[in-house]
């Protein structure tokens, strides 16, 4: 028994021996230095007429744009069947401010729908005219007001469904920025128009 208790002591010891070491150096980690970073300029403080100013980020007259519908009242939720034939809406778009480019696109039940400008009052500003589309590009500026008919054959859905057609209209959609740096900030951005309901 003494001999049995005497070889479990040593081999407990030996075994502590083994894992205090190894304990003792995963515990704590090291400290390291903290140094704070430090920027040659802040880019938060530059002014409009400061030397140190990145060009992207230029102030800019950014133009505007309203969008609306014709012949239609689109607060009215209106409904809209599909019987084979192509179904035919007609909007405006009406810039505001200085030069802005406008891109639109169709959305049924959240699938991109290819689509028609079979009519416009400014050919010169629209950039595709009868051809199959999934974005179209409209220049406008405060004295323009393009309108324009669109002809839209749904891809999707069956019969009996009833789905929301949302025009999305993307601001200056040809951007790219000056850099790989460089972010599109509200460039592209998405404004969805009022649903329209089609059946």
């Amino acid at each position: 028994m003494k001999i049995q208790s005497k070889t479990n002591l040593l081999q407990s010891i030996l075994i502590l021996s083994i894992i205090a070491p190894l304990i003792s150096c995963s515990g704590v980690p090291a400290v390291t230095e903290q140094t704070e970073p430090t920027l040659e300029t802040n880019p938060f403080e530059a002014t409009a007429d400061s030397d140190e100013q990145p060009e992207d980020n230029a102030p800019t007259d950014l133009g505007g744009y309203a969008m609306g519908s014709i012949g239609f009242d689109a607060m009215q939720n209106p409904t809209f069947t599909y019987t084979g034939d192509p179904i035919t809406l007609s909007f405006f778009y009406q810039g505001t401010g200085s030069d802005t480019e406008v891109g639109l696109m169709f959305f049924l039940d959240g699938i991109a729908q290819p689509y028609q400008i079979i009519e416009t009052s400014h050919p010169d500003e629209t950039s595709v005219t009868n051809q199959d589309v999934y974005l179209s590009k409209f220049q406008l500026s405060s004295d323009i007001r393009i309108e324009f008919t669109v002809s839209i054959t749904p891809v999707t859905g069956l019969v009996g469904d009833e789905f929301g057609l949302f025009p999305v209209t993307l601001f200056e959609p040809s951007f790219l920025p000056a850099s790989e740096e460089g972010n599109f900030g509200i460039y592209h951005q998405g404004s969805f128009y009022l649903p329209i309901t089609i059946q």
